[in-house]
């Protein structure tokens, strides 16, 4: 049935199509998970996608090095996702003190071990160090015997995810920042990937606020922020820039709770930074052309913006507390 409704309409809109009717559905997020990982390939944890998030932890490591040429001691991640493979990656790296949250528990024990047991793999085949350049050997060695011992056959699953993740000194909460009990200004690097673009425009400023509370008066916070519509890459004839012409009316009827996009530009955030407390320490943004946009005509909602703005469509900002 999928494949003939592939043939009637574009892949993206197919998948947008399927995720609005599983938002509104009771456990919702578990039926989006087996869709998306027997139908989409979404889930799929190869070698390019694990080495994409390492390198991303590698540089959310960067930004706090850069300003205070050390690792930071109390490291704040907001979005785990499906696989651990950010806080691990903090970890291999010499972080003491990591702690993960997500809203929405989207990880689950089997996902830990795969995780794992990828990294092994690298570390293994002597490719670890080509995504995370400063990983330390004892803790990729003890990793990967963790990884051994979860695979044995006939091997009691005694364990959750929280557990496991907490022999790396990683602390695992599927709820609200409150449930970490993290004190305020204690945290050094506070630190999101392809998360704030997933927020409506009230969630990320209370979300930004809270980091600034928790946040050290010398923290550091790194937002790698994907402002390209997602299904671009679902679906490789969809450009970054195709959601920019749908009407706010338009677009809610394809945007679902499961698959959020707020469409936010890059002035939003500069604003949303501002209005709390934070200033912009270096931002880095990648840009297509005006030839890219050209083909699309854009909605109302973005008419406004400057060109300049509307091109960027992925975004790394580090970001320092204002302190008076």
């Amino acid at each position: 049935m999928v494949a003939s409704l592939k043939r009637l309409m574009a892949p993206w809109i197919l998948k947008a199509a399927i995720q609005k009717a599983l938002s509104g559905l009771p456990s919702s997020h578990t039926l989006n998970r087996v869709f998306q990982d027997r139908l989409t390939g979404s889930l799929d944890l190869d070698l390019a996608r694990i080495s994409d998030q390492l390198r991303r932890a590698a540089r959310h490591l960067q930004a706090y090095r850069k300003i205070h040429g050390r690792l930071p001691g109390n490291v704040l991640e907001v979005g785990t996702g499906w696989f651990p493979v950010i806080p691990l990656g903090l970890h291999l790296c010499g972080c003491a003190e990591i702690h993960t949250v997500d809203r929405t528990q989207l990880m689950r024990r089997e996902d830990v071990q795969r995780t794992l047991s990828a990294l092994a793999a690298l570390h293994r085949e002597g490719r670890l160090s080509e995504a995370l350049p400063g990983f330390l050997s004892d803790r990729a060695a003890r990793l990967a015997e963790m990884a051994r011992d979860l695979g044995r056959p006939g091997k009691q699953v005694d364990e959750d995810a929280a557990t496991i993740l907490k022999r790396f000194g990683i602390h695992y909460e599927a709820s609200s920042l409150e449930a970490l009990a993290l004190s305020e200004g204690s945290v050094d690097l506070a630190l999101t990937n392809s998360v704030l673009e997933h927020l409506r425009l009230a969630e990320i400023e209370l979300l930004l606020r809270e980091l600034r509370r928790l946040s050290a008066a010398s923290g550091v916070a790194s937002h790698f922020i994907d402002l390209g519509d997602h299904y671009a890459v679902f679906d490789r004839r969809v450009e970054v820039y195709n959601f920019l012409k749908f009407s706010d009316p338009v677009w809610s009827l394809i945007n679902s709770r499961l698959h959020f996009q707020n469409r936010l530009r890059i002035s939003d955030y500069r604003r949303l930074f501002e209005v709390t407390n934070w200033r912009t320490v270096e931002e880095a943004s990648q840009r297509g052309t005006q030839a890219d946009l050209a083909p699309i005509r854009l909605a109302p909602r973005f008419r406004s913006y400057r060109l300049e703005d509307l091109l960027v469509y992925r975004s790394w900002v580090t970001l320092a507390p204002n302190v008076p």
